[in-house]
Parts: C-alpha cells; sequence; structure tokens
C-alpha cells in the first residue's frame, strides 16, 4: 500500500534472528534506523557492469579465431582490414551493451532502495509511544549525515490534543483531520466555567440546542428539530425557566391529562409513555366542564362498538312518536290500536343509512313500535335492493312485481301455492291510475295482461250501470285462454251448476220441452249484472247475433215479470208445447228430471197417453200442464236420500217459458231453497234494466262510501282492471279515465322486485326506495347535481353486500367508535346518538393501526388515572433496553430528552435530579462556528478561578461536535492558552504519521 509523502508510517519491530531482542527491549524514544544507498554506488555498480562486457567479446572473438588475422609488425600492430573492422564492430557493440546496462541497473537500484527502505522502516522500527497513545511525553534520537559526518540531536514529543471519536477507515480519519486542521485556523475562544446549552443550526438547516456539562459530556438533546431560531430559543426558555422545578410525572399504565391551551382547557388519554392515544373534541372555558367530558369518555368507550362502514350502514334509531298502523308498514304497526294522526309514547323506532363519514344518506319515513321491527324491516329492504329495477319519476309505466301475500287464484290469504304476480299502471306523476283486480301465476301472464290493457283502454268507452243492466256480448268461448285475465270473480261464476245433470241431458238431446233450452245459433249471450259487478242472472243459451240476443232478452225480462215461482212439493209429470209439437217428462221433488219423452207427440193426449204408461212408477205424481212462463228452484248435487232435498249439496232457480224453454238461469248455487227463493226475486226486481250490447272493453263506473271507482270490462266480463285510487266526484272520475287511456298508450312496462328505485328531481336528483304498493320505504337526504351522479349513488347501494352492511344502534348514554378515512390516514372517532363526537384520535394511520390504536384506547381508558398538567413536567420512558427521562411542556410534547438511559427506573430519578442542577446555572450560548473551549475538569471554579482544579480545552464546531480534545490539564488558564497557541501555530503543519 502506497503512504503519501506526507504521512510518515512508523511499525513495530519484530524480534532479532540474531540477538533475540524484541521490541520491547528496544527504548521507545528512538526513531527509526534506516540504511541508506546513495545515488553514485548505483551509479558504479552498473558502470562496471557495461565495461566487463567489452573484454569479453574481445575474449570471444579471439577463441574463435576471428583476430587470427591480428600482427605484430616491423611498424607495430598490423591488422588486415576484415579485422579491423571486426573489432570495430565489438568495440561499438561493448559500448553500447554497457550504456544498456548501467541504465537499467540505475532504474532497478532507485525503485528497490524505496522499496527495501520502507520495508526496513515497516520491520525494524517501533512506534513512539506517544504516537500510539501509551505516553503523553518522550523523547526520540535523531540521526543524520552531514558532508560525510554523521551527528545526532535527542527531541522531545508532547501529546496536545486528541479525536474524542473513531473512524472506522484511514480515509475517513485523514478527511478528519484535514477539516480538524482548517477548523484550527478559524476558532476562537471562549471559556465554559458551568454547565451550558448549545444552541446551533446542523448541516440539514435544523436548529437544536444540548445540554452539556463543564467537560463537554451531553446530558440532555433537544426532542425535536426546529425550523427557525425563534422556535429553538423558546424551547430552550422553557427548559431554562421550568426545569429545575418540573416535577415528575410517573405514569404506570395511562393516564387522563387536563391542561390549559390558549387559555382554554382541554384533556388527553396518554399512555405510560406520554403519547397521547385520545383527545377531547372540544375545548372548555371552565375546568370542571373538561373533566366532565373526560368522565364521559371514560364510561363510554369501553362499550361502544367499532364501526367500519365500507360504503355506507344502517343506524336505527329511537324516535318521538309512532304514527298509527294504517300508515305503518311494519306488522307491529298494523296491530297498532291506534287511532289516525294519534301519537303514542316515546320508544318508537326508525332507520336510515349513513355513509362512511357518519353523513345521513337516506331515511324511512316509517316508524316501528320495537327495535326487532325496524331492524326486520331494513334487512327486507336491503336484502331486496339486489334485484330493484330502477325508474324515473315522470314516465309512465306498467310495473309488474311479486306478491308472495297473495295466490294466483286472489285469496287474500292464500300463498302456500306460490308466488303470485301483480301489475299496476303509474302516470308521469308517479300516481297509480290502475291496478290488477287480481294476482297471475306468472310473471308472463301478468305481461299478458299489461299487453291487452295497452290495448284496450285507449279505445275503451264509459258504460253506465245504473243499479242493473243486462250486457249482451260475445260468447266468452272465443276469448283466449289466460291465467292473468281468464280467472273468474263473482262476474265470471261457473253456470254449469245451474243446470246440473238434467241440463246435461237436456243440451245433449237438443229437446225442446219444458226444460229444455231455446234452439238458437251460438255466438252471443247475456247476463244481467249490478254496479258493483254482481251477476244476477244469465241466459241459459247462445244466439247468433247481437239483435237476436237482444230480441230473446226483451221477452225474458216481461217473462221474469210474469212469471211464478214453482216449488216442487213431490214428483210431477209436465206435459209442455214447443214449436207446435207435445213432449212430457217426469222431475222429482227438487226438480230433478227422472225420465223424459222418447219422442215427439201431435197433440197433447198422446203425449198424456205415453206419459201414462209411466203413471205407476210414481202414482202420487202430480200431472202439470206449462201453459205460462215460470221460475223452478232446483237442488243441486242430491245425495242418497228419498229425493227430497234434504241433501242438496245446494240450490238453484232457473228461467221457465210458456214452451218449458229454460232462457235463464242463476249465476251460481245457494246454500238454501230460500236463499234461492231470494235470488228469484232478486231477479224479478231488477229485470227493468236496460240493456247494452257490449262489444269491446268498456269503463265502468261506480260509486260506495262516498267515493268513485272504475273497473274496465271485457265483453267477456272478466275485470282487466281497476282505478288506482278512489275519487270524490263523478267530474274527477271521468278525469282520470281519461288519464288512464293516454297513460295506457304510453307506458313502458319493466319487472320489478319486492322494492323498486324511482329517481327523482330535475335541476337537482334525489332517489327513494318504494314497495310494491309505491309507498316509500327509503328517502334520500342527499341532493345530487345530476341523474348520473344520483344514478351512481343508486349503483353503490346496489352493489353493496348485505352480509357487508352494518346494523347499528347507539342507545342513549351510549358511544360509537366511528372509521373514518382522511387525507392524512384513518382516524377514529367516539360518537354519541346525535352524532356529537365526545373523543377523537390523537393520530392518524393506516386502517390497521387505527383498529390496533381504539383496541388500546378501550383496553387502557379504565385504567387512567386524572393529572393536571398546567405546566412542564419530567417523566421516564423505557427506550433501548434502558429508562431515559423527558421534560414535557404543558401540552404533553417532549422538549428535552436525556442523553444516556440508565438501567433502572431509580438511576433515572437520580439523573432528573442532576439535570435540575446542572439547570440552574447553565449558560445559553450559540455556535457560530468553531471554537475553542476552555473549562475546568469539574467545572466548579470560583469567580476568580482560583481553585486548585486544573484546566483543559477542546475544539468544538458549529454543530456542536467536539473535534479534538487536550489531552493533559493545565494549572493555570495562561498555560491553558499558551497549549491552545501552540497548537494553532504548529498543527496545520504538522506531518501526518500512521502508527500501526
Amino acid at each position: 500500500m502506497s503512504v503519501p509523502r506526507s504521512v510518515r508510517r512508523c511499525c513495530r519491530r519484530e524480534p532479532s534472528d540474531a540477538g533475540g531482542r524484541s521490541a520491547a527491549s528496544t527504548k521507545a524514544t528512538f526513531g527509526p534506523t534506516v540504511r541508506c544507498v546513495s545515488a553514485g554506488q548505483r551509479s558504479e555498480r552498473g558502470t562496471w557492469a557495461g565495461l566487463g562486457l567489452g573484454p569479453g567479446l574481445l575474449y570471444g572473438g579471439l577463441a574463435t579465431g576471428t583476430l587470427g588475422q591480428i600482427q605484430w609488425g616491423e611498424r607495430g600492430l598490423e591488422l588486415s582490414p576484415g579485422a579491423a573492422v571486426v573489432i570495430g564492430l565489438v568495440l561499438f557493440a561493448g559500448v553500447g551493451a554497457a550504456v544498456l546496462s548501467l541504465t537499467r541497473r540505475n532504474r532497478q537500484f532507485e525503485e528497490s532502495d524505496g522499496d527495501r527502505l520502507e520495508s526496513e522502516t515497516e520491520a525494524e522500527t517501533d512506534p513512539p509511544a506517544v504516537l500510539t497513545g501509551d505516553a503523553i511525553e518522550g523523547t526520540q534520537v535523531a540521526l543524520r549525515r552531514d558532508d560525510g559526518d554523521w551527528q545526532w540531536r535527542v527531541l522531545r514529543r508532547e501529546a496536545l490534543a486528541e479525536s474524542p471519536t473513531r473512524a472506522s477507515t484511514q480515509s475517513t480519519a485523514t478527511d478528519r483531520i484535514e477539516r480538524t486542521r482548517d477548523a484550527i485556523d478559524t476558532a476562537g475562544l471562549r471559556e465554559v466555567t458551568d454547565a451550558a446549552v448549545r444552541v446551533y443550526r446542523d448541516e440539514d438547516g435544523i436548529w437544536r440546542w444540548t445540554l452539556v456539562r463543564a467537560d463537554g459530556s451531553r446530558v440532555a438533546t433537544a426532542a425535536e428539530g426546529y425550523d427557525d431560531r425563534e422556535s429553538a430559543e423558546a424551547a430552550v426558555s422553557l427548559v431554562k425557566d421550568c426545569g429545575p422545578e418540573a416535577d415528575v410525572v410517573d405514569i404506570e399504565a395511562a393516564a387522563i391529562t387536563i391542561a390549559t391551551h390558549h387559555d382554554r382547557w382541554q384533556w388527553q388519554l396518554v399512555d405510560d409513555e406520554r403519547r397521547p392515544l385520545a383527545t377531547g373534541a372540544d375545548e372548555y372555558e371552565r375546568r370542571a366542564d373538561a373533566v366532565a367530558a373526560a368522565d364521559t369518555f371514560v364510561d363510554r368507550i369501553s362499550d361502544a362498538r367499532v364501526l367500519d362502514i365500507d360504503a355506507f350502514g344502517v343506524e336505527l334509531y329511537e324516535t318521538g312518536a309512532v304514527v298509527s298502523g294504517s300508515e305503518s308498514k311494519s306488522e307491529s304497526d298494523e296491530e297498532s290500536e291506534a287511532e289516525p294522526g294519534e301519537e303514542e309514547e316515546d320508544g318508537t323506532w326508525a332507520w336510515r343509512l349513513v355513509d362512511e363519514n357518519s353523513d345521513i344518506i337516506a331515511d324511512a319515513p316509517t316508524t316501528f313500535e320495537t327495535r326487532p321491527a325496524a331492524e326486520d324491516a331494513a334487512t327486507a329492504a336491503l336484502a331486496a335492493l339486489e334485484d330493484a329495477a330502477v325508474t324515473d319519476a315522470g314516465d309512465p309505466a306498467f310495473e309488474r312485481y311479486p306478491d308472495p301475500n297473495i295466490d294466483s287464484t286472489g285469496g287474500a290469504d292464500a300463498g302456500s301455492d306460490g308466488d303470485g304476480w301483480r301489475w299496476r299502471l303509474v302516470d308521469d306523476a308517479g300516481r297509480t291510475v290502475a291496478r290488477a283486480p287480481r294476482t297471475a301465476s306468472t310473471a308472463d301472464g301478468a305481461e299478458r295482461a299489461t299487453e291487452l290493457i295497452r290495448e284496450a283502454a285507449p279505445d275503451a268507452p264509459v258504460l253506465e250501470i245504473d243499479e242493473a243492466a243486462y250486457e249482451v256480448y260475445a260468447d266468452p268461448d272465443a276469448a283466449p285462454e289466460d291465467d292473468s285475465v281468464a280467472d273468474r270473480t263473482k262476474v265470471d261464476a261457473d253456470d254449469d251448476s245451474s243446470s246440473g245433470e238434467s241440463d246435461a241431458a237436456e243440451e245433449a238431446t237438443a229437446v225442446t220441452d219444458g226444460s229444455g233450452t231455446e234452439p238458437v245459433d251460438e255466438g252471443w249471450r247475456w247476463r244481467l249484472v249490478t254496479t258493483e259487478r254482481d251477476v244476477v242472472a244469465e241466459g241459459a243459451a247462445s244466439y247468433g247475433d247481437a239483435g237476436t240476443a237482444t230480441t230473446a232478452l226483451e221477452r225474458i225480462r216481461e217473462d221474469a215479470r210474469e212469471a211464478d215461482v214453482l216449488a216442487f212439493e213431490t214428483a210431477a209429470f209436465r206435459v209442455y208445447e214447443n214449436d207446435g209439437d207435445w213432449r212430457w217428462r217426469l222431475l222429482d221433488e227438487g226438480g230433478t228430471v227422472l225420465a223424459d219423452s222418447d219422442g215427439e207427440h201431435d197433440s197433447r193426449n198422446e203425449a198424456i197417453e205415453a206419459m201414462l204408461t209411466l203413471k205407476e212408477r210414481a202414482p202420487d205424481a202430480d200431472v202439470v200442464e206449462i201453459d205460462a212462463p215460470e221460475f223452478e228452484l232446483v237442488a243441486e248435487g242430491d245425495g242418497e236420500g228419498d229425493g227430497d232435498g234434504e241433501d242438496a249439496e245446494g240450490w238453484s232457480w232457473r228461467l221457465i217459458d210458456a214452451a218449458g224453454r229454460r232462457v235463464a238461469t242463476a249465476p251460481t248455487t245457494y246454500a238454501s231453497r230460500a236463499d234461492a227463493r231470494a235470488a228469484v226475486d232478486r231477479f224479478r226486481e231488477q229485470s227493468n234494466g236496460s240493456i247494452h250490447t257490449v262489444e269491446s272493453a268498456t269503463f265502468q263506473p261506480s260509486a260506495t262510501d262516498d267515493a268513485w271507482r272504475w273497473r274496465l270490462i271485457r265483453p267477456s266480463g272478466e275485470t282487466l282492471a281497476v282505478s288506482g285510487s278512489e275519487y270524490a266526484t263523478r267530474d274527477e272520475l271521468d278525469d282520470r279515465i281519461d288519464d288512464v287511456r293516454e297513460t295506457a298508450a304510453a307506458a313502458r312496462a319493466y319487472t320489478t322486485g319486492a322494492v323498486t328505485i324511482q329517481l327523482v328531481g330535475s335541476e337537482t336528483w334525489r332517489w327513494r326506495l318504494l314497495d310494491r304498493e309505491r309507498e316509500p320505504i327509503l328517502e334520500s337526504t342527499t341532493a345530487y347535481p345530476s341523474r348520473a351522479a344520483a344514478r351512481d349513488a343508486v349503483d353503490d347501494l346496489e352493489q353493496a353486500s348485505t352480509s357487508d352492511v352494518p346494523i347499528f344502534a347507539i342507545d342513549a348514554g351510549a358511544a360509537a367508535v366511528w372509521l373514518e378515512q382522511a387525507a392524512d390516514g384513518w382516524r377514529w372517532d367516539l360518537i354519541d346518538r346525535d352524532r356529537t363526537v365526545l373523543a377523537t384520535a390523537a393520530d392518524a394511520a393506516d386502517k390497521s393501526g387505527a383498529t390496533a390504536a381504539v383496541d388500546d384506547v378501550q383496553r387502557l381508558a379504565p385504567l387512567a388515572e386524572r393529572i393536571d398538567v398546567t405546566e412542564a413536567s419530567f417523566d421516564i420512558v423505557e427506550r433501548d433496553g434502558g429508562w431515559r427521562w423527558r421534560l414535557l411542556d404543558d401540552d404533553g410534547h417532549p422538549v428535552a430528552i436525556g442523553e444516556e438511559a440508565t438501567a433502572t427506573k431509580a438511576a433515572a430519578h437520580e439523573a432528573i435530579d442532576d439535570v435540575r442542577s446542572l439547570l440552574e446555572v447553565a449558560s445559553v450560548f450559540e455556535l457560530e462556528g468553531t471554537a475553542f473551549e476552555r473549562y475546568r475538569t469539574d467545572g466548579d471554579a470560583d469567580a476568580d478561578g482560583d481553585d486548585e482544579n486544573p484546566w483543559q480545552w477542546r475544539l468544538v464546531d458549529g454543530n456542536g461536535e467536539t473535534l479534538l480534545e487536550s489531552t493533559q490539564a493545565y494549572e493555570t488558564r495562561e498555560a491553558t492558552q499558551d497549549a491552545i497557541a501552540a497548537l494553532q501555530s504548529h498543527a496545520t503543519d504538522g506531518e501526518l504519521t500512521v502508527a500501526e
């Protein structure tokens, strides 16, 4: 390894092989022994080596005979021309070889002598003890040669200063030496008689300070750096003013600190290292208010639920009153006995949606008597969101939706057969203007029903019915079969039961006796209905066209008014005429056909004679001749009894004209003969109703309970739709029918689930969640600037998983911990039911860190003792395997920290006592550059400096780092000053020696 010329290397000598003397036996004061070879000697060696080449070449030439032609003649040495040339060449070569050899040898000697000198110096020289730090002073004998004579002198060596720190490499140490040399040139001088606080600016431009003893050992440092000098000086002033009297606050686990800040009181929860964990959300004018707020925090934090709201959550909250069950959709409200508009006692519940910032984004208008009922409603609404259709208010539409509470037969209490489907027609104002009259069994059935409404409603006329009216309509057998529109209500009762087995026999034989039907072509039928669509009577046959049916109906109305009611007491033979032919039939007392003529007879007597052949089978049977219309009461489904009608399943009636034809029948069966007789009387009373030919669907108004409604009726009598609401006047109803026509023609159709999301707005937009009946379940409280923004909010609702949506409640006197992502990270707040923030996180962290911080707060808060912090105080913390003290300001922020860790807490307390005494006498100065500091070894000199403690010095740079410190102590200030002056005089030019 090469060594700079300015560096002299000294190595310890290895033991000698000859004399056995070790390095220890050699006096450390002598310098290294160096063997030197002069340049003249090296030149001499090369010259002789070169000159020896010439004779060698000459001798070789003689030996080989080359010079054989050299002779001594009369005139001396005689040479032949060839010999002369050879000798010349030989001599020239010898001279050249000598020159080359001398040059090469000289170069080799120069290199080898330098290496050997260094090698001998390293191998044979012991570094002086002064250089290695083993001694402060020493001597050295220097031997030198002057003009061929040798002379020596004895030198005195003295260590003036040394570096307080070490470097890991020689190059680093060399750099520090150069830096120190530069600092010595410009260093000033100051005297430090006591502890001092050094204020300085580091290489990064940050202001710091340190507390040092007079001997330069650090006692404390600033807990943090400062951006400006004023802040650093303010911190030093606090340390100087408060440190000597500051109390020690020793926290075992945690503490609640009550402190003033800008003349206001605030509380904090701190851990055993005085690190803030939670802070009161407010500041208070009175200390008592801050204490009360801290007590509230401690009471509520332990049991507070931690709420991590990802997108939104459901809050159940207690309200002051509830509307009666007619307006509430919960089961509990439906069972309530409260009158409309009456407010119940406190304790009702509602629910609302809140976002991740705890802001309310939607509120449910319905209230519930119990919290579980509100939770069930919220859970059901959230579950239905996944299938909810999104619509726009103002667009007319057919809405198809499932109705699990009503089966496909229209029974209100059914539902075990599966879910049914219903529909409604909504106009551009959001009003339901039409509804399905019954439930369809499938969604396709509901869809076909809405298509029929769309086709029929725009051109449907209004048909007035005053109490009762006859409707002449096309045979319903021509109507398409559809379970959604062909299901019958009271209008569509099956009329087959009115004719029984006898009717089947009559139609099968197509006879025209007294109990037969009128033989006409099928196609048109009639019925008598009331304004409530109760069917009073139905025609027994079909007619070829509407006119024929109307003509027949005029005759039937006359027959109904004149006909008597015939109740069979016993079996009877009936003789009747039909188109000039006579027939007979045997009926029992229930009207059931027992026997029938097997042909037609030309006269009445022939019919009677044929009948008498069977008279023996019913000897008590009367013979009845039909010559006028009659109502017959007929027992249906007679059992195995004696035929008296006692075991009948029901009763019906039929109208027989004078020719014995059945022209009208009951629309249904009745429980008793009396009920059937009452139905006949009703028919007779209303038989004068007007006659209407119904060729298409019609709107039929009706008034009940001081309100008007309408129905849309197909010619077959099926109810296609009913009005969506009731109307106060007939005039309003007519207006609404016009709206229905227009709405049905323009409406689009879509299928919804149990709920529908509707977007409402123009300049600003909101959304609301509607149930099957379009009653609001949830209404947004946030206004959005555009439809797209509202739709995005709805999409967020639909995409949120129901299982990830927390449902929570904050009771009175309780609180919840709300996790929230802020700009600087995750924070938490402790909030009560009114969203009042009771406490907040002291610092931001990542999500896992914030959750862990909440766990620490809930664990430590019950253990915290209350501490009044009105000024700076000391505390003791465990750091780096030891204990350190800190000085904190009145806000609990660390200002100073001990430089060294102690093994025990008691030792840290002793260190605090020491720093208190140092702060009382410590001076404060700013480091503005490198300076020599002169001080006494224990720093307690009196004012005159006349005590016996020696003086020392150190060189400190502008960052407070000690570059050099004296190795000796001096008795007087003057001696110390002289030592510093000597160092400044010679250190910058001093030789750098590497001692290994």
